[in-house]
């Protein structure tokens, strides 16, 4: 057991108003492979979890703090998700060790335990938790979408497109990059619903369906990467074309599992040609012909 693991067990141990001591995250996951950027999220069930609040010193137990952030008292836009029935503490610490604790009302344990999959009891002393708990990632695997869904991702694909012409147009960059960002995520959305859909839908494909570069070629994972590499006009005109690219091959592989009337899409493709033309920017609108 990690030292870190022992402090937060006397943590809880030492305290009488904590009552279940419970982990989620990567750090419960067997399926991904353990490294030393696994942060420690942790959750602590308390008859008393304000005290937590007015008094925050306990975290210097850990380590000297190399930063915090506290969710629930962001001025701007609060976390909800405790309703005002717990707190958060996200701490990076200077020896490299991040911890993101949660301090709950012991009423919500109940909700608590259908949240997320992702839950390991580390220890309960008065055995609140009564079914037994083992932790999986099920509710992080990709969503299987219905027809609807992909056709709606297609249409917002194509809509987005005008938008990142007209900023670039605009000499407003980072609009562009802002609506480029956007058309970049529905297309790797459906690179993994397609592979997903060859496959098995029951996988984690990661944040911002970062695990699809472990499931394309060579040459797509270079065209994936060079999307990130998009600051200059030029640049982002080639990464208009390449998503243009991917986006047919992985729509022509999906769409007959779900009856789509590829024909229909497809001819989504004359969009950035026409909408250029519309605008008298005849040698730009060559460019995607």
């Amino acid at each position: 057991m990690s030292q870190t693991m022992n402090q937060l067990r006397a943590f809880f141990r030492n305290r009488d108003d904590l009552k279940v001591f419970a982990m989620n995250g990567s750090k419960v996951n067997k399926n991904i492979p353990d490294d030393i950027f696994k942060d420690y999220d942790v959750v602590f069930f308390s008859t008393n979890f304000k005290q937590y609040i007015e008094d925050s010193s306990f975290l210097d137990l850990f380590g000297e703090t190399l930063i915090k952030t506290e969710p629930e008292s962001d001025p701007i836009c609060p976390n909800e998700l405790l309703e005002g029935k717990g707190y958060v503490y996200l701490v990076q610490y200077v020896s490299g060790l991040r911890i993101d604790f949660q301090f709950r009302d012991i009423d919500t344990l109940d909700n608590y335990l259908k949240e997320d999959s992702l839950t390991q009891i580390i220890e309960d002393k008065e055995k609140l938790v009564t079914s037994e708990i083992m932790p999986n990632d099920s509710d992080y695997w990709l969503k299987k979408p219905s027809k609807e869904q992909i056709e709606f991702s297609i249409a917002e694909f194509w809509w987005l497109i005008p938008n990142i012409l007209k900023s670039s147009l605009r000499k407003q960059e980072i609009l562009a990059q802002f609506y480029f960002n956007l058309t970049r995520k529905e297309l790797f959305q459906l690179i993994a619903w397609s592979i997903a859909n060859e496959t098995t839908w029951n996988e984690n494909y990661g944040k911002e369906f970062s695990a699809i570069l472990d499931k394309v070629t060579d040459k797509e994972r270079q065209q994936i990467m060079s999307l990130f590499q998009v600051g200059t006009t030029d640049s982002l005109y080639k990464g208009i074309q390449t998503m243009m690219s991917l986006q047919e091959e992985y729509l022509k592989r999906i769409a007959p599992s779900y009856d789509i009337d590829l024909k229909k899409l497809l001819a989504y493709q004359h969009i950035p040609y026409t909408y250029l033309m519309s605008k008298d920017e005849v040698t730009l609108a060559k460019k995607f012909k």
